[in-house]
């Protein structure tokens, strides 16, 4: 569950989700959060990345997230 401060809302992510969420904080680089969720859920790497980006495209948009290149 994520917590937005200023709006108290919360948000809800499921499993692959909040595992994307982890590693962003851990690892910053998207190509190596796609890395890593490939080896853990035997998953396409399209896919990984579609959802990555769906995931912080809506972050970003709620104020979750903000990105630095």
């Amino acid at each position: 569950v994520l917590l937005h401060l200023k709006t108290e809302e919360y948000y809800t992510l499921d499993e692959s989700c909040t595992r994307m969420w982890q590693l962003i904080g851990e690892l910053s680089d998207p190509r190596l959060v796609i890395n890593q969720i490939m080896s853990e859920y035997e998953a396409e790497e399209l896919q990984v990345k579609q959802d990555l980006d769906k995931l912080i495209k809506d972050l970003y948009e709620e104020g979750l997230l903000d990105v630095v290149s």
